[in-house]
């Protein structure tokens, strides 16, 4: 009697357990189609809904595609465009159809990988921003879509073997920085300095190390660009900006407290420019809004792989490291918040790697 009565709360549990399983899984597939159906819909209406300032980078390849003459970065943008048949009067519904297929494929890949991730509600508002922002910004012809295509899709969406996906991403890391984005090459550098330079169990110790490499490598490049090109490398920032200045596109503009005029202001001038990506200074446009309920959501995202890497743990990405270098290398170029946000976004399924890598789930499916 006991052995059936024991036999039969098993068998309630197990069958609850399956239940409750099954219930979840229909919760992961029932947000899943509702983001890819939102985002969707983004994408193909996607010139009615933004403003036409999230075209620019979209015309000016275009413009190049018909003959406009331009700098080398933006030419092989449009080299590479041209190669796969696109032309100056492609429709814009071509680009919709192209940037959907990468999208359900991308998100295919990261929901069959973890379809439980999407079911937590920090997740799902992490996932849903960056599907507005790829509709925004990935769903043209432009430079973040290289480089979205070119880096991130095939490390991360199309291989899964470790090695083979660390080798890829910086050939084509590599690649992109040779062609596309100079500034790249100081982002990979910074990466293996912070890799191989010797750890402690302190966390203190970390701290510093970590800002000390950044502080010296910094300074190196401010000094070499100045001595290879007689002028700041942060007035390339201030002159993009002197432009816009009296224009409806500088709501989340970041100027310069001080003239670039020696060593010691640069590095201020660069502080503030860290100190205004990482806290909410001053608001003043939706763009910066947006910019740090996605820089805090990554935090979060990423809170025990920055965990690891100040208590100093072997485990720490490498990944993670080129986060950090890149973010810090957009306080040397970026114009704007707006702009921050718009290069960031490509490195989305390298946050789902960090974060699913550190959550220890399992998949619902």
């Amino acid at each position: 009697m006991e052995n059936r009565s024991l036999r039969n709360t098993r068998m309630h549990v197990i069958s609850k357990n399956k239940i409750d399983t099954q219930h979840d899984a229909l919760i992961s597939e029932v947000l899943f189609v509702a983001l890819i159906t939102g985002t969707l819909f983004l994408i193909f209406f996607s010139r009615s809904i933004f403003p036409e300032k999230y075209f620019f980078d979209n015309q000016m390849i275009r413009a190049i595609l018909n003959g406009y003459i331009a700098d080398s970065s933006y030419t092989n943008v449009a080299k590479v465009y041209k190669l796969f048949g696109m032309t100056a009067t492609t429709s814009p519904i071509i680009e919709s159809l192209v940037a959907a297929l990468v999208f359900v494929i991308t998100m295919l890949s990261l929901f069959l990988k973890k379809a439980s991730w999407i079911r937590n509600k920090t997740n799902f508002l992490f996932l849903s921003m960056w599907g507005v922002f790829y509709a925004a910004y990935l769903s043209q012809m432009a430079k973040d879509q290289i480089a979205f295509l070119i880096v991130i899709f095939p490390a991360f969406i199309l291989i899964k073997d470790e090695k083979v996906r660390f080798w890829t991403f910086l050939l084509c890391a590599l690649i992109y920085a040779a062609f596309f984005r100079a500034y790249w090459f100081l982002i990979i550098i910074m990466t293996f300095s912070l890799r191989f330079f010797p750890k402690t169990h302190s966390k203190f110790v970390n701290v510093f190390r970590i800002t000390f490499v950044l502080v010296l490598e910094l300074i190196v490049i401010l000094v070499f660009y100045r001595l290879l090109h007689g002028s700041s490398i942060l007035d390339i920032r201030d002159s993009i900006n002197a432009v816009r200045i009296d224009t409806g596109n500088s709501q989340s503009m970041i100027q310069s407290l001080f003239k670039n005029t020696n060593l010691f202001y640069e590095l201020a001038n660069i502080g503030y420019t860290a100190i205004i990506m990482i806290l909410p200074v001053h608001l003043s446009a939706l763009s910066q809004i947006m910019y740090y309920a996605w820089l805090y959501l990554i935090l979060f995202l990423l809170k025990e792989p920055f965990k690891q890497l100040l208590d100093g743990r072997t485990e720490c990405s490498i990944y993670l490291l080129f986060l950090l270098s890149y973010i810090l290398v957009q306080a040397l170029f970026e114009p704007d918040l707006g702009s921050c946000l718009r290069h960031q976004i490509i490195f989305f399924p390298v946050i789902f790697y960090l974060s699913e890598r550190n959550s220890g789930g399992k998949t619902a499916l």
